[in-house]
């Protein structure tokens, strides 16, 4: 029974990205499995896992409960690996209501706990994270510093992630946005872009955006509002 439950409980986790709701059910019993057994870190797994799926499904109320009591757990008995899931859940909820300070408090957790494990890739991730967070708040002077040390990773091969240069391309340009300097977006927009005839994914979109609210602060708009 135990084995079953920690097979629906990894379902559960492929599930979270296209199918939120079937993880949810999947997570369900063995969350309720793991509780009555007290397999405590498995009972933490699992509310990490259904926090993910409910704040997927905009139940952010319950999501939290779940996460935070994760946390209270990891912080008892100094699972670190727990902790981050449950920091992880926590400051992406945060994010998604605009709550920015509580977000940046888990960010700062999270840099923290993955530099202790020296997961340069993994810190690069929360380190991008934080930069946006300390942009929305005027705080840019921060976020350049956390930017900074990303591209100092990539340059030194300690972070090979492909995509983080565009990542951080297009936070510089969010920084010029907020700042009001648009003719600093350009640069930064172009280079956050994919090259012209790829497929555009969702951080190019968000490059394009941001380059034309630039070029509309100047007066010269560049491409049809579609």
């Amino acid at each position: 029974r135990r084995t079953e439950m920690r097979a629906s409980l990894q379902l559960a986790s492929l599930k979270l990205r296209d199918d939120p709701a079937a993880a949810r059910e999947l997570a369900t019993a063995p969350l309720a499995y793991f509780t009555e057994g007290r397999y405590l870190r498995l009972e933490a797994d699992a509310k990490n896992i259904l926090s993910r799926a409910l704040e997927q499904l905009g139940d952010f109320d319950e999501a939290r409960r779940l996460a935070r009591e994760v946390l209270a757990y990891a912080d008892a008995t100094g699972n670190l690996p727990a902790a981050a899931d449950a920091l992880e859940n926590l400051a992406g909820q945060a994010e998604l209501q605009g709550h920015l300070p509580e977000a940046l408090a888990a960010h700062a957790r999270l840099e923290t706990i993955y530099r202790q494990q020296r997961r340069v890739p993994v810190l690069s991730g929360v380190l991008l994270r934080k930069a946006e967070t300390l942009i929305l708040l005027g705080r840019g002077d921060e976020a350049a510093l956390a930017l900074d040390e990303v591209e100092a990773a990539l340059r030194e091969g300690t972070d090979t992630d492909p995509r983080r240069p565009r990542r951080v391309a297009r936070l510089r340009a969010l920084r010029a946005v907020v700042e009001g300097r648009y003719d600093g977006v350009e640069a930064f927009a172009a280079a956050a872009d994919v090259p012209p005839g790829g497929e555009p994914d969702t951080l190019a979109v968000s490059a394009r955006v941001l380059r034309e609210l630039a070029r509309a602060h100047t007066g010269r708009p560049g491409v049809a509002p579609s």
